[in-house]
């Protein structure tokens, strides 16, 4: 059952990150992204309420710097994984640039979720 309050969009953006504690940037992709935060496919380990520095590039734009928690972690097959990362203290300004990038590339998809449930 699906308990996320904004639906998530399927998207492929390339994403550095790092952890706070640490100043190695990585390498991977968004799986998926809504307002409130996204989901990364990852090599290496990331642990349940760590922090990390995300440096998203949405396309057509300056990558965008959030801050981001780790929610949770799953393993798929060896060497892959995914991460839940909630955005913190998203600033306003960048709520607007994931919004613009999400009706621009998933348009039919958000409208269709806009209007679920109206009747």
């Amino acid at each position: 059952m699906e308990r996320r309050r904004y639906p998530r969009f399927e998207t492929g953006i390339f994403v550095k990150y790092h952890r706070l504690a640490e100043n190695k940037f990585i390498d991977c992709c968004a799986k998926d992204i809504n307002y409130k935060g996204l989901r990364l496919v990852i090599e290496e380990d990331l642990s349940l309420g760590d922090f990390v520095q995300l440096h998203l590039c949405l396309p057509g734009r300056p990558h965008l710097e959030i801050l981001g928690k780790v929610v949770w972690e799953k393993q798929f097959k060896p060497g892959c994984k995914e991460a839940g990362i909630v955005f913190v203290n998203l600033p306003d300004h960048f709520k607007d640039e994931i919004f613009e990038y999400i009706y621009k590339y998933h348009r039919q998809e958000f409208i269709k979720h806009w209007w679920e449930g109206v009747k």
